[in-house]
Order: C-alpha cells, then structure tokens, then sequence
C-alpha cells in the first residue's frame, strides 16, 4: 500500500506490505455498510477500505524479508485505492519470517507502482499515474476516426462535380480560343 510520509518539501513516498485484516465498503452518503468477505479487484475500488496489519522488514534483507509485526497492525481503514498490488510472499516456520517470491522483480514492480503515486512535480496535485493515464487518452483521441456523416460523401461529390463542371468550361473556353 502507497503512503506519503511527513508533509510539504520533507513529504517522501514509501510502500508497506499489509496483511488484509478487514475490508469494508463505504455507501455513496459515506456510512459503513460494515464488513464485507470479498471483493472483485477488477471491480469499483471507490468507498471500499481496508485493516490491515503491516509486516516488517528484517534488518539487513534489503526489503525481501519480513516479520507480521503486531506494532504496526491498527486499526485505521484506508482506502483501497492506494493498494500497489498483490506480492506473493513465501512463509519459513523455521525462521517465522515470509520472503518475497521473485525478490527483485516483485520489488521492482512495487517501486514502480510506488512511482505512479508520486506527484508529477514538486507541489502538483497530478501524479505520475493520473499524467500517463491523461497520455493515453490523448493519443486515443489522436488516432480516432471521425464518425462519417451522411452529408459528407454527398458533399464531396458535390465538390467533384461542381471542379468537373470548371474543368469542361475551362476547356471548351481554350477550344475556342484556338479556333
């Protein structure tokens, strides 16, 4: 899950990785329809939250080990929407620690998904994502064809037809030049 940390020019932006506890989906009046068992993640995210508790990492793995620590499970329901993805993480009875599976691909992607969530600019409220999003509309919108109306083609026959016309009068006026 994508969190900013600290505000204005300290503001940095860092993922954890969260154990789902609870989800709950929010009406459009904003109460709590309360609990839910399950959601579709290719559905609408908008006014479903989560709990979760939050694993930690272990010092000295560089990000691919991690306990499920008690200390950072709250109660706090954020937004779904802020979810970068869904890791896939390895459980060791012997150690209690879960790793990452496929460590520096699942850790590059998370970073990556991190930085869509990052503002453009310094101070812009328009992220990473929301620009790439605006991108491929805008070449969408560039390679679409426009709706052929009816009275096009009948137009540009007009057009034809009325450049024949000149044409043939251009001609008969030289013939008779010359005669």
């Amino acid at each position: 899950m994508a969190f900013e940390v600290g505000s204005g020019a300290n503001a940095s932006h860092e993922w954890w990785l969260g154990r789902v506890l609870a989800l709950h989906r929010k009406a459009a009046s904003g109460r709590s329809h309360g609990a839910v068992d399950a959601i579709e993640l290719d559905g609408e995210l908008q006014g479903v939250q989560v709990v979760a508790a939050w694993y930690e990492p272990q010092a000295g793995s560089q990000r691919s080990e991690y306990t499920l620590g008690t200390a950072r499970a709250d109660t706090t329901r954020y937004s779904l929407e802020h979810v970068l993805g869904l890791p896939r993480l390895d459980y060791s009875a012997e150690t209690d620690t879960y790793r990452l599976v496929d460590t520096q691909s699942q850790l590059e992607a998370l970073d990556a998904a991190m930085r869509l969530t990052m503002p453009e600019r310094a101070g812009s409220a328009r992220t990473h994502g929301e620009g790439r999003e605006a991108e491929g509309r805008r070449r969408e919108r560039q390679h679409e064809v426009p709706p052929a109306s009816s009275a096009q083609p009948e137009a540009a026959r007009d057009r034809g037809a009325a450049a024949k016309k000149r044409a043939a009068a251009r001609d008969q006026q030289l013939t008779q030049s010359r005669e």
